[in-house]
């Protein structure tokens, strides 16, 4: 008899879903779990208000000039991340108007085939992260800081512009309540 996984047992308490969230849109998630607990209409109203809200703030901020990323800096310990068009983060600062750019995908040092981020080795980040303004994802001023002080990324254009916005320490996986953190943040630092 094979072995009793999590799901099984919890299935024996209570009717049991998993999901892998790691390739889904927290709107897609929340679709599904609408779907599931009969809240279809409740799933589609949160989904509609928070676009709502990421319209309303792309319409009160000034973007600053020139491109976006949204980079996951982890010093030069290892390798650091880049937010690629089509992920969730890169995804949500386009729709608030930035001018989201990937890094160059020939510095990609991913083992798998991601849609979410590149990650970029620490000898390479001068090349990856060339954009005017970066965003910090798990950043707070401390990662900031780190960035700005790093001898390596001293010439990159967010350093010499000053450009540099940590998102949060919520703001690596994007889920409903992440997501609106981020529009927040992101209103405070370009809202007028």
């Amino acid at each position: 008899m094979p072995p009793r996984t999590t799901t099984t047992r919890l299935s024996a308490i209570a009717p049991t879903v998993v999901v892998n969230y790691s390739d889904k849109t927290w709107q897609e998630v929340a679709t599904l779990a609408g779907e599931w607990t009969g809240l279809e209409d409740q799933a589609a109203t949160a989904i509609a208000d928070f676009d709502a809200r990421v319209a309303e703030v792309a319409d009160a901020i000034t973007v600053p000039e020139g491109s976006a990323q949204a980079v996951v800096f982890n010093n030069l310990e290892w390798d650091s991340a880049v937010a690629k068009e089509t992920g969730a983060h890169a995804t949500l600062l386009a729709d608030l108007g930035f001018d989201v750019i990937e890094a160059d995908p020939a510095l990609d040092t991913s083992d798998t085939a991601r849609d979410d981020f590149a990650f970029v080795a620490p000898e390479n980040l001068s090349a990856a992260f060339t954009a005017e303004t970066l965003f910090l994802v798990n950043g707070t001023d401390t990662e900031k800081e780190a960035l700005a002080s790093t001898e390596l990324l001293q010439e990159i254009p967010a350093v010499v512009n000053e450009q540099i916005y940590p998102l949060g320490a919520t703001s690596f996986r994007i889920d409903y309540y992440s997501a609106l953190d981020i529009v927040d943040t992101v209103e405070g630092y370009f809202g007028g």
